[in-house]
């Protein structure tokens, strides 16, 4: 696994999603970065907060360029290592484009939930399987695998809106709204429109098709349950 994130293009490792910076609000004054790359959507959050942001990369490559960016940089894997982090020391929690990579998203939020201060909140960006083009492959008979993007071949989970809420609100979470990044041609809405069509003729529930559909990615703000009891 590790090997495969080396072979990725240095750009990978250098993406500042503007939608998810201007996400989080500039009272956030200790951020958590998880899966901070080279760290430089957490130098955009000290630029935009005035705060202290951490971070924690698995590539060792992209965690040591973050140093230079963050307060703290961690090379390590958050779902299996102990994390050197107090209760409720943050006041939000990035994950961008990082919970699609994860062998147990669900065991990752949970850990999450103690280290954010009552109030605090989970901020994300999550591909979208239900994206035409993904469809579009399905109707084709293929599920192609990429480098990066939908189909990014170190993707373990997809998610679509429904199964993104069902994550958060299951682990200690409250959906407190879901924007979405739209991304489609005209050939593509057509198709939209004509699977809609289909779905009416099936009884299936295609009404809101053409904006799960049109959705690239959905950016989550999740407000931390205080009274959250884990069940096992």
């Amino acid at each position: 696994m590790k090997q495969d994130y080396g072979e990725k293009e240095p750009s990978y490792y250098s993406v500042l999603n503007y939608a998810l910076l201007h996400a989080i609000p500039p009272t956030a004054k200790r951020v958590l970065d998880v899966g901070c790359a080279g760290g430089y959507l957490g130098q955009a959050i000290k630029a935009r907060t005035g705060g202290y942001v951490a971070g924690i990369e698995l590539f060792s490559e992209a965690a040591k360029e973050a140093e230079s960016r963050l307060d703290l940089a961690i090379c390590g894997n958050v779902e299996t290592d102990i994390l050197p982090f107090q209760p409720e020391e943050f006041d939000a929690i990035v994950f961008g484009d990082v919970l699609e990579h994860m062998l147990d998203p669900s065991l990752v939020i949970r850990k999450m939930h103690p280290l954010l201060k009552a109030g605090g909140a989970i901020y994300a960006s999550i591909p979208n399987v239900g994206h035409i083009t993904i469809i579009e492959q399905l109707l084709s008979g293929t599920w192609t695998y990429m480098s990066a993007g939908l189909l990014d071949k170190t993707h373990f989970r997809f998610f679509t809106k429904k199964e993104i809420e069902k994550l958060f609100e299951e682990n200690g979470f409250a959906i407190l709204s879901i924007g979405q990044l739209m991304n489609t041609h005209e050939r593509e809405n057509q198709l939209i429109a004509d699977l809609q069509m289909i779905g009416k003729k099936y009884q299936l529930p295609t009404d809101d098709l053409l904006v799960r559909a049109t959705a690239y990615q959905y950016i989550v703000h999740a407000g931390k349950e205080v009274n959250f009891v884990e069940v096992r």
